[in-house]
């Protein structure tokens, strides 16, 4: 009889839970299998209490923006006068009419269903936390994680112990000598030096610790290939796309919109939509915006300005050329600042 595998120990970030809200339907179906897997007990979810918390927080504003950009979404258009007398011009009346009611409905359904945590996301995630093994927050696991943010180490940021906390979870639940599979786009666990690799520090500590490997996925479509072959996410590079660009959207630091733009800059194209959504970010959100001279968001953004500029919204085109100008100029102005006069 052949030796049964030992179960794979699955660490799954809150951002990766969040971004479950932007699967489709045939991605959420295919990710009730990782609970089968769960439950047949070839994958341990490890699952702190942190991340649970986080989430319950977290939920609602991400789902009340995607129903706010909904909202905003109107379908209109201008006819000309002389077309009443055509009786198409009626008929698309009539279209657009329906099509508002569709969107009111579709609105107030969403928001019903949200509020009663009755979407198909909600369920896939409910069933995934019940059937994965809790980590609860005990006083000593608290404290390591205060004294390894005090003292400066990853991960997290100094005053904010969310990920610290789930770090040491982790390392008092695994047992010795077995691996950690670690799911997370979150730039605290990565290396500054390859932002697809994992941190050094954090992988070091792990190896020493429990003896064992870290292996890192910033997507559940990296680990699904690697463990999971017969999941299939569909459409995975286009739900990839739309998940970085709406994270680009939301980006709350520089080194954030550095990461995700590299991860957009390995996509070779984007539809008419994403193209217009990377541009918007660049002129509204000011954590992109204020580092448009950096050379990679520079370049990235005059390429896809060159690629797609008859597909983007002309308004918003002029409006980041302006602002790349501005920038380019208060960059120049600096520069000369730093420049000492000889003596």
């Amino acid at each position: 009889m052949k030796k049964r595998e030992p179960p794979l120990n699955l660490f799954i970030d809150t951002c990766i839970f969040l971004s479950f809200y932007h699967f489709s339907k045939d991605d959420l179906e295919e990710l009730k299998k990782l609970k089968l897997f769960i439950d047949k007990g070839k994958v341990i979810l490890v699952l702190p209490e942190q991340v649970i918390n986080e989430f319950n927080r977290r939920r609602d504003g991400i789902v009340a923006k995607s129903i706010a950009g909904l909202a905003k979404q109107h379908v209109s258009v201008q006819l000309p006068r002389f077309s009443e007398e055509f009786k198409e011009n009626e008929e698309l009346l009539d279209l657009l009419e329906k099509a508002s009611k569709a969107q009111s409905a579709l609105l107030a359904a969403s928001k019903s269903a949200a509020e009663a945590r009755a979407l198909l996301a909600d369920k896939v995630i409910d069933a995934l936390f019940a059937s994965a093994t809790i980590v609860k927050l005990e006083d000593k696991t608290y404290e390591r994680a205060r004294k390894r943010n005090a003292l400066g180490n990853p991960p997290g940021e100094c005053g904010n112990l969310g990920d610290a906390v789930c770090w040491e979870c982790l390392l008092s639940t695994v047992q010795q000598g077995e691996n950690i599979h670690l799911v997370s786009v979150d730039h605290h666990y990565r290396s500054a030096l390859n932002e697809a690799g994992f941190s050094p520090f954090l992988r070091a500590e792990w190896e020493r610790l429990k003896s064992s490997k870290v292996l890192y996925y910033e997507s559940l479509s990296e680990l699904f290939k690697a463990k999971f072959p017969d999941i299939k996410l569909s459409d995975e590079d286009e739900r990839e796309k739309d998940v970085l660009v709406r994270e680009l959207q939301l980006s709350s630091s520089y080194s954030n919109s550095h990461a995700v733009i590299g991860k957009l800059g390995r996509f070779d194209d984007f539809s008419r939509k994403q193209a217009n959504d990377i541009l918007l970010a660049a002129i509204t959100n000011d954590q992109v915006f204020w580092i448009l001279t950096d050379p990679d968001v520079k370049d990235f953004l005059t390429a896809l300005v060159e690629t797609y500029e008859d597909e983007l919204d002309p308004a918003n085109l002029k409006a980041f050329r302006k602002r790349l100008a501005n920038a380019e100029a208060l960059a120049y102005l600096a520069r000369c600042a730093e420049v000492k006069p000889s003596v």
